[in-house]
């Protein structure tokens, strides 16, 4: 599963496809709306990965699924599942005020005590 997030820069991506291409058209479809969006991408090598780069548009949705297929003509070099995450300081912030919570549950033990 690869996962990105609801930026609108380039997000990169390193696959291992079943051939590999100068050129791919890439295709996510978000798995709740049932939507395609299709992208023509350039590609590179890194050893033995495909490298691809792009800026989406329309940005993914927060939380949702994507399923992705690379394309190189007709021919399916590549699918898996795309997960886009929840935005790191949201999730910083939630560990924090659950570890602070429990701190103060902790406390309010150790005074009944």
């Amino acid at each position: 599963m690869i996962h990105l997030t609801t930026s609108a820069s380039a997000q990169t991506l390193k696959v291992i496809p079943r051939s590999y291409a100068s050129s791919v058209s890439m295709i996510l479809r978000d798995d709740s709306t049932n939507t395609s969006t299709t992208y023509t991408v350039s590609t590179t090598t890194d050893k033995n990965y495909l490298v691809l780069s792009q800026a989406l548009s329309p940005v993914l949705v927060e939380g949702r699924f994507y399923d992705l297929t690379l394309k190189e003509g007709s021919n399916v070099i590549y699918k898996d599942k795309v997960f886009v995450r929840i935005k790191q300081y949201l999730l910083t912030r939630l560990i924090v005020e659950n570890i602070q919570c429990q701190q103060e549950t902790m406390s309010m033990i150790m005074i009944i005590l």
